[in-house]
Formats: structure tokens, C-alpha cells, sequence
């Protein structure tokens, strides 16, 4: 139950159905659908694929940590002028928050301090796909062709996520604080209208009438079960009997008139909100407009494993690759510098491993325009001891095409040894689901 006095110390803010602000000023009601706002936080900052990455399809060698969203689904294609349909899918999520939450506040989400629950609230699952001509069922015949799929699941464990920027924090403390402001006119204005409506407290006067009536009537069923004895157990016991009964009613009637009072306490709420439309739109406004904007020391671990499927045929399903990477740099807040390590161990091609080491250079042009160049050298330890290098670079432009949803097109040279050749031209469509995140005022 929520008493008079906590209504309004903790409200919470969820921008998926946020402004739980007026929802909990009166004594026993539930919240309302007329204190909602459905505006969503913008996290969604050129993310990268773990799945995709291990697929070696990803629009970047070199991924750039964040705080995304709840689910990330990628659909990327080579562009060949835009005619195919596209074959690599990725999907991302967050167990934390696709699960609800578990009750967190924003303090401990946009903390700077590196603990258990924030790394909890970030890890993300991945899950990507690739249908590609497999040549090897070929046989004989030249012109038979066979599609086959490779199915990757990887983790993304972030470890250091950097720190708040200053714009970043003023503007949740502008909500904050305005939050605050909110809840004390509605408070007011609340009490106001308890005391001017009659109805209710009339409705009040019989309550507190019933609550001394049922303290009398309970106390009354205290002494009599005392006095409980051989003689006089019938006479008491039938007292207690009508004692009970009356205390029964007393109670029915309380229930009836709480749910009275609910009633004229919602048609208040219904006044009142209307009356402070300007305040929560307001509100809204801020939260639609919040940065997400972390600077400073950021590292993550990530890796899985690749699944082959020749043929589509599910029986002849094998474990094709395992990788393991680390990925981290410094980031200000237009300008970052990212690097990653990387192996990778390859089954299908007997027992050869691959170690990338590569750099990448991120420039935030605007709120929506992020541009990144980056280079990678591949160095393979190949079976009976021969080895192979290689090298990638790119040029990768992401838009923010709408919010939590992003464009990336890639331009450059792409590692040796593939069927599609190292000339990369693709394009990578990203799409944010579930943003909701609580915020104490």
C-alpha cells in the first residue's frame, strides 16, 4: 500500500510508458493511464554485431561500445545496387531489460562506478545468420549450386562504459527537477480538491466513524475470548459469534466506501491532469530530447562460436569457428579512438587460427552524423605451418535516420581470401527496440 507520505518522495520516469509521476498521490489507489508519457530514451549510437562479427560480415572490424537498446536487429547486404534481397541478419539483446528490469534505477544505470549490476544491465546476447553458394557439394558438375547457412551466437560483456558527460547529466537533472516541481502542484492541488468536495468528506467523516468503531468491537472480542470459562462458554461464545458478525459488515461497508472515494480521487486526477497538460508535455519534450553521451575509458570483452549448416540440412549441423575479442579506447565527446584484438580459431579449414589487431578513429560530425575510419591486419596461422596475412580498410558513415534507428554505409578494402573479393561496398540498417529506462526524482 502506498501511504500519504511516500506518494510523493520516489517517482519513476520509463520513457517506453514513462511519467509514472502523478500515479501514486493518494493513499491506496492505482496508477493511472493519464500520468503515462510514451516517449523513448535515444540509445542507439553505431552499434556493431558480435554474431555479424563473427560471421567476418560486420560493417566494422572494430566496434564502438555503448549502451544500446533492449533488442538491436541488423539487416545488412552488399549494396550491388540495391537488387538483392538481403541474406545476413543480426539480432542483439539485453537479458537485463528484455526481462523487465528488475527494478533498477537510473542512478545505477548511468553510474560511473564499474559494479556488478551495471556490467549485468549491458551484457548482450547475439544471435546473426548468413546464407551463402556452397561450392563444395558441387562435385562433378560445375553448375550445381547448394546454399547453405552459418549461424553465430555471441556475448558482449562490457567492463568500463566511461563516464557521464556533463550535458548528459544537467539535462536529467532539468528532468529531475522538474519532475519534483510537478508532484508538489499535483500534491497541492490534490489536497485542495479533497477538502473543497463535500461527497468526499462526508466519505472521510464515516471512515474514521467505522475505524473506532471496529478498534471498539475488536477490543470487545479480546475481552470476551478472556473471559471464555466452563459456565459461561455458550453465552460468550455466541456474543463472540455476533461480535464477528458485526465487525464483518463494519468492513464490507469500509470497502464500499474506499471504493467511492477511488472513484472521486480519479475524477480530481482527471481534472488535474488536464489542467497541468502544459507541465507534462513539457516533461516530455525533455525526455525525448536526452542525450546519451558517455566519455572516457571504455573496454569490452566479447566472443562465440560459428555454426555450419551445409546444405540447409540440420543433421549435418558443425562447429565451424570460436573467437574471443577485446575491444576498448578513449572516447571525448566528438572524438574517439578504438582498438581491438581478436582470434579466431577456424574447424572447417582444418586446424587454422587468426589474429587481428586494428584501430579505429570515430568523429561525431553532428547529433545524428557519426564518421569512423579504421584499418586491421589479419595475420593467419595456417595447417602445417604456413601462414597468411592480410589487411582491411574502411570508410563508415552512420545516420540516425530516426530515433533508434540508424544507417551505415561502408566503403574500402575487406580481408583477402573471400568468395565476394576485397572490394566492401554494403549497406547496414539498424533498428532499436525497448529503450525504457527508470529515473528516481
Amino acid at each position: 500500500m502506498i501511504t500519504h507520505k511516500e506518494s510523493f518522495t520516489k517517482f519513476r520516469l520509463v520513457p517506453l510508458i514513462v511519467l509514472v509521476v502523478m500515479l501514486s498521490i493518494t493513499d491506496e489507489l492505482p496508477a493511472q493511464d493519464a500520468g503515462k508519457v510514451e516517449e523513448q530514451l535515444n540509445l542507439l549510437v553505431a552499434p556493431s554485431s558480435v554474431g555479424l562479427s563473427l560471421l567476418d560480415v560486420d560493417a566494422s572490424s572494430v566496434s564502438r561500445p555503448q549502451t544500446p537498446t533492449d533488442i538491436i536487429v541488423t539487416v545488412r547486404n552488399k549494396t550491388n545496387e540495391f537488387t538483392e534481397i538481403p541474406s545476413e541478419f543480426g539480432l542483439d539483446l539485453q537479458p537485463y531489460w528484455v526481462l523487465g528490469g528488475g527494478g533498477a534505477t537510473y542512478e545505477e544505470l548511468a553510474g560511473d562506478e564499474v559494479t556488478f549490476r551495471s556490467i549485468l544491465q549491458n551484457f548482450r546476447v547475439s544471435l546473426a545468420t548468413k546464407s551463402r553458394i556452397d561450392s563444395s557439394f558441387a562435385g562433378t558438375d560445375s553448375l550445381l549450386t547448394v546454399t547453405s547457412s552459418d549461424f553465430a551466437i555471441g556475448l558482449n560483456l562490457p567492463i568500463a562504459r566511461g563516464k557521464r558527460s556533463s550535458e548528459t547529466i544537467e539535462h536529467f537533472k532539468a528532468i529531475k527537477d522538474g519532475l519534483k516541481g510537478l508532484n508538489r502542484i499535483l500534491r497541492t492541488k490534490l489536497d485542495s480538491a479533497r477538502k473543497n468536495s463535500e461527497s468526499y468528506q462526508i466519505l472521510s467523516l464515516r471512515l474514521d466513524t467505522l475505524e473506532g468503531e471496529l478498534s471498539s468491537l475488536t477490543d470487545a472480542g479480546d475481552d470476551l475470548q478472556k473471559q471464555l470459562d466452563a459456565q459461561t462458554a455458550a453465552q460468550k461464545m455466541a456474543e463472540m459469534i455476533l461480535n464477528d458478525a458485526r465487525i464483518a459488515a463494519l468492513k464490507i461497508e469500509k470497502a464500499a466506501i474506499l471504493a467511492q472515494q477511488e472513484k472521486l480521487e480519479a475524477e480530481m486526477k482527471d481534472v488535474i491532469f488536464k489542467s497541468q497538460s502544459a507541465e507534462l508535455e513539457a516533461q516530455k519534450k525533455l525526455v525525448a530530447d536526452a542525450p546519451n553521451e558517455r566519455i572516457g575509458f571504455k573496454l569490452e570483452l566479447a566472443g562465440g562460436i560459428v555454426t555450419d549448416v551445409p546444405g540447409q540440412d540440420f543433421d549435418k549441423a558443425r562447429l565451424r569457428t570460436a573467437g574471443i575479442w577485446v575491444t576498448g579506447g578513449y572516447e571525448s565527446k566528438s572524438l574517439g579512438f578504438l582498438g581491438v584484438a581478436r582470434s579466431l580459431a577456424d574447424g572447417k579449414n582444418g586446424d587454422r587460427t587468426s589474429w587481428d589487431i586494428g584501430g579505429r578513429i570515430v568523429a561525431d560530425v553532428g547529433p545524428q552524423l557519426s564518421c569512423s575510419i579504421e584499418a586491421a591486419y589479419r595475420f593467419i596461422n595456417m595447417y602445417a605451418g604456413a601462414n597468411m596475412n592480410t589487411w582491411r580498410t574502411a570508410f563508415r558513415a552512420d545516420y540516425l535516420v530516426g530515433k533508434n534507428k540508424s544507417l551505415a554505409v561502408t566503403f574500402g578494402r575487406d580481408f583477402e581470401g573471400k568468395k565476394s573479393g576485397t572490394l566492401l561496398t554494403l549497406v547496414q540498417l539498424v533498428l532499436g527496440f525497448g529503450s525504457a529506462r527508470p529515473i528516481d526524482s
